[in-house]
This record gives C-alpha cells, structure tokens and sequence, in this order.
C-alpha cells in the first residue's frame, strides 16, 4: 500500500554473539550472516533512526540504508535531577561521608564487561578507598561475586539485585561517580540518567559512548578491557574538589540536549516528513 514505515535500530551483532558461547573464530562470519539478513529486512524501511552518530554508522558500514536519522534516546530530566541529600542511602549501606560512591547500573552479563569495573576498583580502592554499587541482576553474577571475592574488596561491593524503576533517581543522586565499560553501546540510557543527575562518567572507549562522555570536560574515558587505565580514570574524577565540581555541571549541561521531550518532537517531526514525502495507495 505504499505505507512508509519507520524504524529505529538498537542492536548489533556484538550484542548477541556472547550469548551463543560459540568458538572466537566463528564470530566474523556469524557477523557477517547477520548484517546480510538485516540487512534485507532494513530495505523495506522509509527511515531509520538511529541513537547517535556512532551507531548511524555502523548501519552505514554494514547495510544500504540511505535514509537514516539521527535522534537521542532521551532522559526524563523532571526525574534525574541532583538532589542534595544523600545520607539515606549511606545509612542503609553503612557508608560514611567521606568515601565517594562509584555507581554501575545494567545487566549483570559477559557483554557489559563488569568483570573490567572491578577490577578498577579494586585498584582505585587500594590507594584512596570506595564504595562500589552495581545494580543489575543477570547470567554474570556468579562469576562478578567470585571475583569480588578473588580482590578481596567484598566489604566495599554491595551487588543490589534487580531496582524498580521509580528507586532508580534515588541511587544515582546518591552516588558520586558512575562507571560503563561496555565496549557495544549504541548509546546507554543509564549513562544519560547519570549525567542528568550531574554525575562525572568513566567509561570506556568505544562505539558511542565518547559521544556522551568528553576527556576532561564531563568525566573521563578509557581503553576497553583495561582495568588499570579505568583505575586512573576513576582516580582523577576525585583528583580534587575543583576537579569534581567541574566535571559534575559539565556533564548536567550534556545532559539538557538530550531532554526526553525534545527527542519526542524531533521523532513527531519525523513522522509528518516522512509521510508528506509518500503518496498512499489502498
């Protein structure tokens, strides 16, 4: 009938791979399979959306799509927000007022490469001491906890399980940094909730995520898989109190291009375009 249709891409290959526990070296051509099978079905599509340059690219590179935008997830910033008090939280996890909270939120699986933020920590914790919060529930937790165990920081982790959505601005305007080592993000909501909430970001350097997060400007980001480069990273967000407050209003002002209300326009405006360009036929 010559109804547009539209479409918005949230998905790579590397997203799914690690979950078919297959041998490395059949990964390029079960890549390849999947973008030719994409592929055809993106063909069919007046548009595609895409959360950010980064991940418009990788369409670019690996399908024909010609037609793409590029639109922010969005961040509800009347619900991330900075709030002044943070004590509750610190009570219930016996945290005192001098020990900065590092905060990571996700799936506790292989792909988000936790396993990394650990490790930072552990490093970060031995010279200026923490407190690390990870909320998320998955296949991986099992192995984190052992590793936990492993690095002897157990009584500075607190793994927090699975945390409703309404409890969600709460432990970000609780915590003092956040941290994301996921090397296939095409964007990362709990990264822009962090930076509303005016949180300084480490993360690591990949796909997207250096989109969000600029090298001295709003947090600090570092080579994938590298624990001992995202210890350092950790370490300068808490460098000083300038530093901080610095790297704090930085990220809050990134955060207001990605207001949840101007993506919603910019999606509504999408849609009168797209049909104003195509002649229906029933």
């Amino acid at each position: 009938m010559n109804i547009p249709i539209m479409a918005s891409n949230h998905f790579m290959p590397e997203n799914l791979l690690p979950y078919l526990h297959l041998p490395s070296f059949l990964s390029t051509p079960l890549r390849s399979i999947f973008w030719k099978n994409w592929s055809q079905t993106y063909e069919q599509f007046s548009v595609v959306v895409s959360p950010t340059e980064a991940a418009a690219n990788v369409l670019r590179t690996n399908t024909p799509v010609t037609s793409l935008a590029v639109i922010s997830n969005g961040v509800d910033t009347s619900r991330f927000h900075p709030q002044s008090d943070k004590s509750s939280l610190r009570q219930k996890f016996g945290i005192t007022s001098d020990v900065p909270i590092v905060l990571c939120i996700g799936r506790l699986d292989r792909e988000k490469h936790i396993d990394v933020i650990l490790r930072a920590f552990a490093i970060f914790h031995a010279e200026s001491k923490g407190h690390l919060l990870i909320a998320g529930r998955g296949s991986d937790q099992h192995r984190l906890t052992g590793i936990v165990q492993e690095l002897h920081i157990a009584d500075s982790v607190s793994f927090l399980g699975f945390v409703p959505d309404a409890d969600l601005p709460d432990l970000y305007a609780a915590s003092d940094c956040y941290v994301i080592a996921s090397i296939a993000e095409l964007q990362s909501i709990s990264t822009l909730e962090a930076m509303a909430t005016g949180l300084p970001i480490v993360a690591a350097r990949a796909l997207a995520l250096p989109e969000l997060v600029k090298d001295g400007n709003n947090g600090f980001t570092f080579e994938p898989d590298n624990a001992d480069d995202c210890a350092l990273c950790i370490g300068k967000v808490f460098a000083s109190k300038d530093t901080y407050d610095s790297l704090s209003r930085e990220s809050l002002m990134a955060s207001k291009k990605h207001d949840i209300h101007e993506s919603v326009k910019a999606f509504e405006q999408l849609y009168v375009s797209t049909a104003h360009k195509t002649s229906f036929s029933f």
